[in-house]
Formats: structure tokens, sequence, C-alpha cells
């Protein structure tokens, strides 16, 4: 049976590499530690592999297989099932093989995760608890539909910093091609528990901002259509927890691919284009702001899909997971910094750093304090115009045409510099203008969201 491998990353908790594997009929994970008995073997050259991807910020993250490895994991892969076979036993979510050279060649052993499976498990929220009864406001028809974890098929792993998105099928139905976005058990062994703990909040927010809190919206992607969910059998109540959920695949991927192509091809995208997009980034924001009074908090290209017919969907809506992109963000919110009406919600905000030990909400990167959570509840004006800057980010790299730049280690566009180049000369000075006007260093100074979304509104009517 033919074997695939879906990823490699790097554990938080020991110094070791973990690599999904699956076939059409099960899924595992390899687990390969230092070697220094046989320094010339296939852990260490595993591992070596993997520091040169990530540094050590980075552990955690998923990264392809290199084509260097490939060949050599499928091997470990199809060794393990024959020797997993002999056991008699039913392949678990737990099921983790330690690989280890030695002088009798290369071995496998299978490892007792029982008891991380469990602590994994019981970590995942029921759904009555994640979406109660009351709380599904959005759903498209009554309640949302589940699928097995161990029913999907995983494709390919989609190159972003937290890897928690990958195309897959459902095994009954391997026409349709879907997006799942969750975490799975090797999340869990690889990181320290408090990060992962991190990560599936993120996910569960993300369930239940597009299943409660935000209105549909065309530029914003629709609640799951379905939800992925595990069962422990072992368990006293034995319900299902969910682990993730299930998207619509883009197969025109991100508003970043298409600029990508767009500067390896030195093509300039139309006027007309460029307009509808700036125009639906900013409706679909200020739709969430003032229907759903929320906000997206990382609003940059690869965080824009495309449909069928190049229209903007906004995806990724875990809200701060990851820290802040210095290229997208406003730069009041690089740091733990309070935010108050100066008089009342339409007066001048008075912003200044927060005195007293430091604080943290945001263990996954930087910085620790994510300011968006507090700005919410207590002065909502900042928390616009701070999106207003992202949003202002966003359309300086549609308009100039800025490729993304994939560094390991490094945030999107940490090369990027907000300065028109000749190539440009094609862009309105008035388009130029509201960048400006959106990414002044001063919040206070800025333009209000809702001119901004008026302004494209026109040009739109204008260039099409």
């Amino acid at each position: 049976m033919t074997w695939t491998c879906l990823d490699i990353k790097a554990s938080q908790i020991a110094k070791e590499a973990l690599i999904d594997v699956q076939n059409k009929n099960m899924r595992f994970t390899l687990r390969f530690a230092p070697n220094a008995e046989y320094t010339n073997c296939l852990e260490n050259d595993v591992l070596s592999i993997l520091a040169a991807l990530q540094d050590s910020e980075s552990a955690g993250r998923s990264f392809s297989i290199a084509d260097s490895l490939d060949s050599k994991i499928v091997e470990c892969a199809e060794r393990a099932e024959s020797e997993f076979a002999l056991t008699g036993r039913e392949p678990r979510g737990d099921l983790v093989i330690q690989m280890v050279t030695t002088a009798l060649g290369f071995q496998t052993s299978i490892t007792d995760e029982e008891t991380a499976w469990t602590i994994f498990y019981h970590s995942l929220y029921p759904i009555s608890q994640l979406l109660p009864t009351e709380r599904k406001r959005f759903l498209a028809a009554g309640d949302i539909p589940t699928v097995r974890l161990e029913s999907l098929q995983f494709l390919k792993a989609f190159d972003s910093f937290r890897g928690s998105a990958t195309k897959v099928i459902i095994r009954s139905e391997p026409a349709v091609q879907l997006v799942y976005k969750g975490v799975t058990f090797s999340d869990f062994l690889a990181f320290k528990h408090e990060v992962f703990i991190c990560r599936r909040d993120g996910i569960h927010r993300e369930i239940q901002l597009l299943c409660n809190t935000i209105p549909p919206h065309p530029n914003v992607i629709p609640a799951p259509k379905a939800l992925v969910v595990l069962n422990d059998e072992n368990s006293p109540t034995g319900d299902d927890r969910v682990c993730g959920m299930l998207y619509p695949y883009y197969k025109n991927g991100s508003l970043a691919h298409t600029l990508d192509q767009s500067v390896a091809q030195n093509f300039r995208i139309p006027l007309s284009k460029k307009a509808k997009w700036c125009h639906q980034i900013a409706s679909g924001t200020y739709h969430v702001h003032v229907q759903g009074r929320s906000w997206h908090q990382d609003l940059k290209p690869p965080n824009m899909l495309l449909d069928d017919e190049e229209n903007i969907v906004i995806i990724d809506w875990e809200q701060g997971i990851g820290g802040t992109n210095t290229f997208i963000s406003a730069p009041e919110t690089y740091r733990d910094v309070e935010a108050r009406y100066s008089r009342d919600e339409d007066s001048e905000i008075v912003y200044t750093l927060h005195e007293g030990p430091p604080r943290i909400n945001n263990l996954i990167g930087t910085p620790h304090w994510d300011v968006f959570p507090d700005w919410s509840t207590n002065c909502r004006k900042a928390v616009e115009l701070a999106e207003v800057y992202s949003l202002g980010a966003a359309m300086f790299l549609i308009l100039e045409q800025v490729a993304l730049e994939r560094v390991p280690g490094k945030e999107d566009y940490s090369t990027a510099k907000m300065v028109w180049s000749a190539a440009s000369s094609d862009i309105p000075q008035s388009w130029k203008d509201i960048v400006s006007a959106c990414t002044r260093a001063d919040p206070n100074e800025r333009m209000r969201m809702k001119e901004l979304l008026a302004f494209w509104s026109n040009e739109v009517q204008q260039y099409s």
C-alpha cells in the first residue's frame, strides 16, 4: 500500500523529529531521536535536515519532507506497518513508531502513548460545550455535521507558519477536495502543553466566531462545512471531541499566490481587479467590525483566498495566534499598550504603556500580550484603527504587487518596505494617498473604516 509523508516537525519537549505518514488504511507518527552511537544514520540525517529548516522559535512548525528523505521515510513506514500487523492490534490515533539504528540494522518499536492520547482527547471540547444549541446562529441549516478524523485522507499540508491546514478528502467521497484545519495527536506530542492549548483555543475560537459571532458575508469564509471529531473508546463518557473543521478547497489559491505569479511573470494586474480586491477586503472587514463586533488581526494576502470568480474570501479567524506581523500590524500593537478614550467614543484615543508586571496571553508568538481582546472590551475604536492600518498595508501589497518571501523562522513580508516602485506608476495617486491615510504612525490621524469602504466603493464603480 502506497505511503505518503505528510510533514515533519520538531518537538518542543525533546530533541526529536516527528513525521506523520499515511496510506489508504492507516496513519501514524514516526519518531526520530538523536543517535550518539551511530552518527551516520537516518535519525541524525532527519534531525539535521529539520534543524536547517527551522529555528528555536519554530519548534512544532510543520515542513514538507525533503526529496532526499522521502523514499527513506516511506521505507520506514512500510517496515513499521509490517511489524505492526504482527501485533494483531487495531490501528488507533495514538500509534507512534520509534525508529532506531542498532548493530542489527534499522529497528522499529511501537511506543505506548495511551496516557498522552487520553490527555490529548480530554483537552478537546465536545460539540455541546463548544457550540451550545443557542450559539449556532449562523449555520446554514440546523446542526453542523461531523466527520471522524480517521475518515480523512490527508493529501498536502499548506505552507504556513502554524502548519494547521491540510488539503484532504473524505475516503468515502474521494472526488471532493476539502481543507482540514485543526490539531492532531502529533501536534500534541510536539508542543509544550500550554502552547498546544493556545493553538487549540485558536481553532475553537475560529469555529465559534464563524458559527456564532460573525454574520455571513460574501468576502468572509462561511461557517465550516463540518466539524472534525475523534473519539476515545476507553473514555467513560465516550463522546466525540472537536479537533478541527472542514472548509471548501479553493483551487485558485491565495491572493499571495496570485501576486507571486504576477511578479514572476512581470505582469501588471488590471486596476479594475485591484480596486475590486481592495473594496472586498474593506467590505468584509467593516462587516466583521460593525455586524460581528469582532476583528481579524492578520489581514495579509496569504489569508485571502480567491473563489472561482476571483473574489476575495478572508480566512484564518483564530485571532492573534502566532503573534504580530510587523509589516501588516499597526505599530501600537507591538507592545503591551493600554487604550482609552480621552472623552467619549468619538474622541481621540490615549495610548499608554502598561505599568506593572508583564502580562502574557499569547504563548506562541510575540508580543506575548495580545492587546486586541482588552481593546475590544474597553476601547473598540482602537481595534478599528489598528485594523485600518492592516488594511492599508495589505492594500499596498496588492497595488504594488509584492511577492511573498518564505524564509524559515521569519514572518511573512519580513523584508517588505512600504515604498512605491517605478513599476507602480500605473497606480492613481489617490490610491497611494489612501494607503498613506491608513498607515499613519499616529492612530488618531488614520482614516476611519467607513470612509475607507466608501472610497473603494466609488473606485470600483469608476474602474469597472
